[in-house]
């Protein structure tokens, strides 16, 4: 509330260029997110790689009874921050 105050000018409400640095925040802290936490758990069996309870129902049909699944977007971050490491 404070920085919406602060920020808005003399009757015209929040300034377009305030919600532009707000949608890039958020975009740099989700793509820092995928470089440090790439995996997350299969949302089907929800990480313990089998269907229902039992082990006789057999492995997950999506994860293929491995539970970790690489996020939306981590394998793209992720050859990026390689590709800027190689080059000094």
């Amino acid at each position: 509330m404070l920085i919406a105050a602060a920020t808005a000018t003399a009757g015209h409400g929040i300034s377009p260029w305030v919600l532009v640095l707000a949608g890039l925040a958020v975009l740099v802290l989700w793509l820092g997110s995928l470089f440090l936490k790439p995996y997350t758990s299969c949302r089907w069996c929800r990480g313990t790689g089998r269907r229902g309870s039992s082990a006789r129902y057999g492995r997950c049909w999506r994860c293929k009874g491995d539970p970790e699944r690489l996020r939306p977007g981590a394998r793209i971050v992720h050859r990026a921050g390689a590709g800027r490491k190689g080059k000094s």
